[in-house]
Formats: C-alpha cells, structure tokens, sequence
C-alpha cells in the first residue's frame, strides 16, 4: 500500500464520521491505518516482510 491509499482511506473515514468529528492528524490516525493494515495482511501467516522507507522525522511530511 502506498501514502496516498492510506491518506486517502483515512479522509473517507473522517468524511463517514468514524473520527466523531476530533481533528485528524498524522499522530495517531495515519500510523494507526498503517499499523492496521499490516496486521490485517500477517493474519493466517506465519511471517510477513514489510519495507518501511524514511528517516526520523519523515512522519510528518507523509
């Protein structure tokens, strides 16, 4: 999945109302899509290779 699936699919989300209106920010809504989305994958599986690319401080300019 890319950045621009996640941001994406989080806006949806806040545009359905599932954020109850609270600001969406990159802490904690766009890592928590991510952290989802990889559990979601590594179910049913033994071992998952995940790539995860940028450097400290790269979070904010997703």
């Amino acid at each position: 999945f890319t950045a621009g699936r996640i941001y994406n699919d989080v806006i949806e989300k806040e545009r359905r109302g599932d954020f109850l209106g609270s600001t969406v920010q990159v802490i904690p809504h766009i890592t928590d899509e991510i952290k989802s989305r990889i559990r979601a994958v590594s179910k049913g599986v033994d071992v998952v290779i995940c790539e995860i690319g940028g450097t400290v401080g790269d979070i904010e300019s997703l």
